[in-house]
């Protein structure tokens, strides 16, 4: 993750396998980097918590983290992640996944492995649950052209919500229709809706490859030429070229776009460990792009 201040700026997540006991985490934690990524230092360890993949810089208030953990909900740094505290003491949960909705920077979701959505509207200070109880929620993302629209990537597939995350409908069920090979009941790992085209989503499936809505999650289709149809951990938008996307694959490393996801490409020049669980694109110079990979630590890439 970039400081949205300072690009010059990353924090990464280190987890190790899931079934090791906790005593044998030694390497966990969150790392910080100021000098895009030569150096790292460790901000957190097992002492604090075990970090779960979440992490968020907040672009307002500088030095505010919030990442996810597990079984210990949300934590928080005010320092730039020298000092920790949970922000979340109803939520001895596995947190995956921390969004800031864009129309309101105090308004944060958080999506967990067992317990659904949780929603704070005060920057993460406090939380209470907002719906899908029973699922795990592995991405959450806020619409920027819809006011309370939210969507979940959930174990049963794409979830909608119209009404910042009071209610919840599964969406896209009826994608065998839309090209899809059977119907989108596909696990969606990360949902991004397209930061100037209206109704425009796309998502990263298990197994999948990518799916594309163009109606707001009602359909889907899925859009893999090239691509393959593998699992997507992580996909991003250039934020100056949006019909740029990059995927990041558990076999086959980077793919980029260049029309909006019709066709894909490799980006793996240099990237010698293809399993890439993470993506993140300089936000002043977006030629500039970071991929965490799975035991491989993080590359740093510049296009021609």
């Amino acid at each position: 993750v970039l400081d949205p201040r300072d690009p010059a700026q990353l924090y990464a997540v280190v987890e190790d396998p899931p079934w090791q006991a906790p005593a044998a985490l030694i390497g966990a934690g969150i790392y910080r980097s100021l000098d895009s990524g030569e150096t790292w230092t460790r901000l957190s360890d097992k002492a604090n918590f075990l970090p779960a993949g979440a992490l968020h810089v907040d672009r307002a208030a500088p030095g505010a983290i919030l990442a996810g953990s597990r079984f210990k909900g949300v934590q928080r740094s005010d320092d730039a992640g020298a000092a920790w505290r949970d922000s979340s003491t109803a939520m001895s949960l596995v947190v995956l996944g921390i969004t800031i909705d864009p129309a309101n920077p105090e308004t944060v979701y958080a999506c967990t492995v067992s317990s659904g959505v949780f929603k704070s509207t005060d920057g993460g200070s406090t939380w209470r649950h907002s719906g899908l109880e029973s699922d795990v929620v592995f991405h959450i993302a806020a619409d920027p052209h819809h006011p309370g629209r939210v969507f979940a990537g959930t174990g049963r597939g794409p979830a909608r919500s119209d009404d910042g995350g009071a209610t919840w409908t599964v969406v896209g069920q009826n994608a065998a229709q839309q090209g899809g090979p059977r119907p989108l009941a596909m696990v969606p790992h990360v949902i991004r809706p397209h930061p100037t085209i209206p109704d425009l989503i796309f998502a990263g499936t298990s197994a999948q490859g990518v799916a594309i809505s163009e109606d707001g999650g009602a359909t889907w289709r899925f859009s893999n030429r090239g691509l393959g149809s593998g699992h997507i951990f992580a996909l991003e938008i250039d934020p100056l070229d949006t019909d740029r996307l990059y995927a990041t694959t558990s076999d086959a490393g980077v793919w980029v776009s260049d029309d909006r996801g019709a066709s894909w490409a490799p980006l793996n020049t240099g990237l010698y460990n293809e399993f890439v669980t993470s993506f993140a694109i300089d936000p002043l110079d977006p030629s500039v792009v970071y991929a965490g990979t799975e035991g491989g630590g993080v590359f740093r890439y510049r296009r021609p």
